[in-house]
């Protein structure tokens, strides 16, 4: 006659691995929402002290992915200083080639942070989907990790065996 066997909760080692893991993705939508609100802040801030200026191409740098094309980096003036900008969003060959090194591109600035710039026409301005998305991928990592110490799967005390 078989005696019944206990099931046994994952050991420690396991336990920090699942919660690593857990914890990881947890980051993955932190740094989602996080970049949405950046560009929140940015846009308001563009969108309200935003100075325009007429830029230089400098580079095409190539995208990879799915639709693959390019993203224009542009060199601007402002308070007598050099920045650049590197487009958000990306064009296609035909685009590239309307867009050569040289050529001009506006940009658009924050008046006294002249580092928060967008190329104009191709910025980025969504953040709701992202907040939404990332908040989701923060969230339900730490609720699972919660209800898995809770439930005594991880981190559980090793049954006794009764001899």
């Amino acid at each position: 006659m078989a005696a019944k066997e206990k099931e046994k909760a994952p050991g420690l080692g396991c336990s920090i691995f699942a919660t690593l893991i857990l914890l990881l993705a947890s980051y993955v939508g932190w740094a989602a929402v996080r970049g949405a609100l950046e560009t929140r802040r940015d846009t308001a801030a563009l969108e309200r002290s935003g100075v325009r200026v007429t830029g230089t191409v400098i580079e095409n740098v190539s995208v990879t992915g799915r639709t693959g094309g390019y993203r224009a980096r542009v060199k601007y003036l402002a308070d007598g200083r050099e920045y650049h900008v590197l487009a958000d969003r990306g064009y296609g060959v035909k685009e590239a080639v309307a867009h050569p090194v040289g050529s001009p591109m506006d940009v658009v600035y924050v008046q006294g942070q002249p580092r928060i710039a967008r190329v104009v026409g191709y910025e980025v301005t969504g953040w709701r989907g992202l907040t939404v998305v990332g908040s989701a991928i923060l969230v339900l990592p730490l609720v699972a990790l919660a209800f898995l110490v809770w439930a005594g799967v991880l981190f559980a005390k090793p049954s006794r065996i009764a001899g």
